[in-house]
């Protein structure tokens, strides 16, 4: 349990740990994100610029940047050391109702991937942004809104559960869906990749 507790207006809606164990990011339904040293179990500072709730946020593997998708139309990167935010992106055209529910970061953590969803279509793409010029270098249209996305091993495949009650996997280099796995009879909520498994192990599923 944290000794700290800074009061919240909305429910935190997402926490994510630092691979290290040593820290963790909050984001609330308020568009509050704080930083947690877990170690000393209080608040480090709070990460402000956000507008509307926060709908997901990713540590990179050092531990030392954050990137986190709200409401407001946007995704931020963020210096964890500094609490500063150090590039917005912006989803889609201004004044559009585009909004990225989810975020993951591959590609050693220059790329990220977001499930946008666009309110006038009830439906939205895949889309691919290099956080270091702060672009969308690739828009994947999806047949079906994808409810949740996981990034494969390789981080080159991309594993969506969608409205239609499928299971689409997803080519991250070409933008290509390379695979539908059907047998869902209801809404795909979850997906996640598993790791291949070790020579001599058993898998199951």
């Amino acid at each position: 349990e944290l000794t700290e507790r800074l009061p919240y207006i909305d429910a935190v809606h997402v926490v994510r740990i630092s691979p290290c164990g040593k820290k963790a990011v909050s984001g609330s339904y308020d568009a509050a994100l704080r930083v947690w040293d877990l170690e000393l179990r209080c608040c480090a500072g709070s990460l402000k610029g956000h507008q509307s709730a926060i709908s997901d946020v990713q540590l990179t593997r050092d531990g030392l940047r954050a990137v986190s998708a709200s409401l407001d139309h946007t995704m931020r990167v963020w210096d964890l050391g500094t609490f500063t935010c150090t590039a917005t992106l912006r989803i889609g055209a201004v004044g559009s109702e585009d909004k990225a529910l989810q975020v993951l970061l591959f590609a050693q953590d220059r790329l990220a991937v977001a499930r946008v969803y666009k309110q006038e279509l009830h439906n939205g793409p895949v889309q691919v942004w290099d956080l270091g010029t702060g672009t969308c270098i690739m828009n994947i249209p999806q047949g079906s809104w994808p409810r949740y996305m996981a990034i494969m091993p390789d981080e080159r495949h991309l594993v969506t559960g969608c409205s239609d009650c499928a299971v689409r996997v997803l080519d991250l280099l070409t933008g290509e869906c390379v695979g539908v796995l059907e047998g869902h009879t209801g809404v795909v909520q979850d997906a996640a990749a598993l790791p291949p498994p070790r020579p001599g192990s058993v898998q199951c599923c």
